[in-house]
């Protein structure tokens, strides 16, 4: 048995596959090898959607394992229709698929085995003006595909719809939806975790700000807030009339029905806000809303006298000793805000979040 099961673990996903279908015994043993949670992922910067597919498929699935799922993140030049068709081609329809048009690709490159990170829009403007590229690539195309087996738990992707006119974002409706798909596999209706994926147009912060409400803290919240997306739901998922997809969540779920001998996943996110903190604390005295902007006043307490948003951005030039038209790309203002937050007939709850606004001089 050693020696079968030794020869079981060296075989790629698709003979794997076959090999579990062999035998009774065989099928036991391959259940043990696939016992562990596993994450399978691959870079390519081929011109060729059909080639970059081939060689990412061919890295993942160059060991045992059962795709949960497939997340892709595909370079501006493919087309996500087409993208969606060879990968449903390839790994079936019975799994949630996600891809989506990212900022950028990191992971390990399949022909040079190096850890590489790319954004689009830098590589681009590399390549049209000729800068240095260090060891980067200077691709304006590519993918990453990652595959992921989760052991014991079940995945699910539930669609966010939105009609048009205001409040047009059927939170509520997202946030039950998910209850009744975590509820239906297991013993509680909050999901280990979602990957959240929010098309470029989404406000996805209302969305945010009720998954906090409604999910405990140990409920892993992670995703793309804006990009261009495509996926495909289950043909018994009900379309509220006149509406369209506005994002999707992929539920990570614990299954009442794992198999025994199987153990219980742990999550651990680290999550950063991708900037560092710069100056005092203000207090805001007074607010104006001009539709996609905000000016406002403020003040600190040991100064009483208020500040306008265009000084308090030149307390920040006189700290980090840049100029103002790099401050005005580069810098955000926390604000902490109250909300009150509830779901469908729920008592509503008051919740505090913590929101980044970007700076921009006016006048």
């Amino acid at each position: 048995e050693a020696v079968i099961r030794n020869i079981l673990s060296r075989l790629p996903a698709k003979p794997f596959a076959s090999a579990a279908c062999v035998s009774r015994s065989w099928n036991t043993i391959c259940n043990s090898i696939l016992s562990f949670p596993k994450l399978s992922s691959a870079v390519s910067f081929n011109p060729s959607l059909e080639k970059a597919l081939n060689e990412v498929v061919e890295k993942v699935l160059m060991e045992p394992i059962r795709p949960h799922f497939v997340l892709a993140s595909i370079g501006p030049c493919f087309i996500l229709q087409a993208a969606l068709r060879r990968i449903e081609g390839i790994f079936g329809s019975k799994i949630p698929i996600i891809i989506n048009v990212a900022e950028g690709v990191i992971g390990r490159d399949v022909r040079t085995d190096k850890f590489v990170e790319v954004q689009w829009a830098l590589s681009a403007a590399k390549k049209k003006y000729s800068w240095p590229t260090d060891t980067q690539p200077t691709a304006t195309c590519g993918m990453i595909l990652t595959v992921g087996f989760l052991p014991g738990l079940k995945v699910h992707l539930v669609p966010l719809f939105q009609s048009e006119g205001p409040q047009s974002l059927f939170v509520d409706k997202f946030v039950m939806d998910i209850r009744e798909v975590a509820s239906a596999v297991s013993h509680s209706s909050s999901p280990a975790g979602i990957m959240l994926f929010a098309d470029r147009k989404t406000n996805i912060l209302p969305v945010l700000q009720k998954t906090e409400y409604a999910f405990p803290k140990d409920t892993f919240i992670v995703g793309d807030g804006g990009s261009e997306l495509i996926f495909r739901i289950s043909e018994t998922t009900t379309v509220p009339p006149d509406s369209t997809f506005a994002a999707v969540a992929l539920l990570f779920t614990r299954d009442i029905n794992k198999p025994l001998g199987i153990g219980e996943i742990q999550f651990h996110v680290m999550l950063s806000t991708g900037v560092t903190a710069v100056g005092p604390v203000y207090k805001i005295l007074s607010v104006e809303d001009h539709g996609t902007s905000t000016c406002f006043t403020a003040t600190r307490d040991t100064i009483p006298e208020p500040f306008e948003g265009e000084a308090i951005l030149h307390d920040i030039l006189d700290e980090v000793g840049e100029d103002i038209m790099f401050a005005a790309k580069a810098t955000y203002i926390g604000v902490t805000k109250s909300r009150s937050c509830s779901v469908g007939t729920e008592r509503a709850k008051l919740m505090q979040f913590h929101e980044f606004h970007k700076f921009e001089p006016v006048g």
